[in-house]
């Protein structure tokens, strides 16, 4: 901020009209023609230097508002950079920190999404094991009960030719044999089988 000018000195309006009354004398007194003359160059030479003060004060005054307005600028200046960069400062930490809660957001909605991939694949293989286990087991079932149905039409063929002479002596046709689980089949017994049980 700029030093301001100290005020002019010089004497104050009540000096001089007090000065102008002592000069002029007593009231009703009678001066001579010279001291009148003396008196009035004094009055006119306290008049300029009165009005010479005054203009140097108003001058002072000038200076003193100009300096005061102009300190004021700068420091309304500086508070108005201070505050700019204050906001700027700010606007870029909050873009900062938007850039990097979205990246924050980007990656975990990511890493979601792969392990919901990740479990939905697993679930898929999973359940088409189980289809496949499922499937194999009842193809098993299948086997079995034809196994087992054959297996029960052979047993009564053979109950019946063991109790019926007249289906002994008969002609028995062979039938093709049955594939049993593992692998094994059954066939039905032979003519000579059943002429040797009798």
């Amino acid at each position: 901020q700029a030093v301001c000018p100290p005020p002019a000195s010089g004497r104050s309006p009540i000096l001089m009209s007090q000065a102008l009354v002592s000069s002029s004398g007593p009231a009703g007194a009678v001066t001579p023609a010279g001291t009148l003359a003396a008196q009035n160059l004094a009055l006119f030479e306290d008049v300029h230097a009165t009005l010479s003060r005054l203009a140097v004060e108003a001058e002072h005054i000038r200076k003193s508002i100009a300096c005061n307005d102009e300190g004021l600028r700068a420091e309304i200046e500086q508070i108005e950079q201070d505050i700019s960069d204050e906001v700027h400062e700010r606007k870029e930490s909050f873009n900062k920190l938007c850039a990097e809660f979205e990246v924050f957001t980007h990656r975990k909605v990511e890493k979601v999404v792969q392990e919901l991939d990740d479990f939905t694949k697993e679930q898929e293989g999973k359940d088409r094991a189980r289809m496949r286990q499922l499937v194999d087991a009842m193809h098993d079932m299948d086997g079995l009960k034809l196994n087992f149905a054959a297996l029960g039409g052979c047993w009564a063929h053979l109950s019946n030719a063991q109790t019926d002479p007249i289906l002994a002596g008969s002609t028995v046709v062979p039938r093709q044999a049955t594939p049993l689980v593992g692998g094994q089949t059954l066939r039905e017994p032979s003519p000579s089988l059943s002429a040797r049980g009798r």
